[in-house]
């Protein structure tokens, strides 16, 4: 009985430890394609969407925010992976653009409210548009991994053929 107990306790444990959502997981999984493809059938659906913060335009009520999508890592979107599409935010009020310039990050979660169209550049583009219910701001870039460009030189970390060659102990140099 111990051993089912500590069994069913140590999968849970493992389990709620590993997940990694790139989505909530009250909300169905729509990507920008399907958005701009089928606006009609995703208009009204809530979607949880982040990304890199491109430009953001204040109006007289509100402002609106364009944002390349990238995938969550986490509740965090991870800018270090390829953009999936912009889309467009509005959000009630004003947002200083000084304030959240290109590389903030924002998450969404919101309301599909059909296409915008626009530009990027002279090119012309299909928007999503999100009526922003929760936004959240995150500056700068996700932080990158540090490898130390030095870790073979370091007498821990030399793999094995080096750290030990020809029963030399210590420096791995001996060729």
């Amino acid at each position: 009985m111990k051993g089912i107990f500590v069994t069913t306790l140590s999968f849970l444990l493992l389990t709620a430890c590993s997940s990694t959502s790139t989505s909530r997981p009250d909300l169905p999984v729509v990507s920008i394609e399907q958005a701009k493809t089928q606006p009609d059938k995703y208009k009204g659906t809530k979607i949880y969407w982040g990304g890199t913060i491109l430009n953001v335009h204040n109006f007289k009520d509100y402002s609106q925010i364009e944002v390349l999508k990238s995938p969550l890592s986490g509740s965090e979107p991870d800018d270090q992976k390829s953009g999936q599409g912009r889309f467009i935010i509005k959000v009630s009020g004003f947002i200083d653009p000084a304030e959240y310039k290109s590389p903030s990050r924002v998450t969404v979660t919101g309301t599909l409210q059909g296409i915008q169209k626009g530009k990027v550049g002279s090119y012309p583009y299909t928007y999503p548009y999100v009526i922003a219910e929760k936004i959240q701001f995150f500056r700068g870039n996700k932080a990158k991994p540090i490898q130390d460009p030095y870790w073979w030189d370091h007498p821990y970390y030399r793999p094995f053929p080096y750290y030990y060659y020809g029963g030399h102990h210590g420096h791995g140099y001996y060729w």
